[in-house]
């Protein structure tokens, strides 16, 4: 799988190479989240866990048509999670190829649909895995190429290998989430 990822990041590489107009469009989104939950008994607390995560999506393109792009994106995830005295850290990276349709509405408002896919794999531990996603957005272009993106969640297809568990564990997801999820973006054309 990993051949494959890398064959496609060369193609667009070669694309990229050969594109004779156009601009370079870097951008990407941070997420940070927490959550903490207790349970107790008689008023004593007999549960706890505590989780936090922060993620790092950067992206880096060559737009070499109007309303194509075509570069590479990636993903740095670090997570922490306490379960009463266990305390866990995870570290993983992913990056691979993407492909965006950008329809102009106005000078401000733009739609594009993005297709992207990774190879991801964690620091710690034997865990790799690909995903992919398709989903729309809206960007606003603020100012001289810099401008905000916003999606609302897309389909998403998710498949891991756990190589350090007991056994060889697989796992796979597949997820619909239109409206469920939202996320914020900045990007600039160079």
């Amino acid at each position: 799988m990993r051949k494959t990822f890398l064959s496609i990041a060369a193609l667009i590489a070669v694309a990229i190479s050969n594109g004779q107009t156009g601009t370079i469009l870097v951008g990407g989104n941070a997420s940070f989240s927490k959550t903490k939950n207790t349970r107790s008994a008689d008023g004593y607390p007999y549960y706890y866990t505590k989780e936090t995560t922060l993620a790092i999506n950067p992206f880096v393109g060559y737009q070499f048509d109007e309303n194509w792009t075509a570069g590479a994106t990636g993903t740095i995830n670090f997570s922490e999670e306490n379960y009463n005295t266990y305390k866990s850290k995870n570290k993983f990276y992913g990056v691979g190829p993407f492909v965006r349709y950008t329809h102009h509405l106005s000078d401000v408002f733009f739609l594009f649909g993005q297709l992207e896919g990774q190879y991801k794999s964690t620091v710690v531990g034997d865990v790799k895995g690909v995903s992919t996603k398709l989903f729309p957005a809206i960007f606003i272009n603020v100012k001289n190429g810099f401008g905000l993106n916003f999606d609302f969640g897309g389909i998403e297809y998710e498949a891991s290998n756990y190589k350090d568990a007991p056994c060889d564990l697989r796992s796979s997801s597949f997820g619909l989430n239109f409206g469920k999820t939202f996320n914020i973006g900045i990007s600039k054309n160079f």
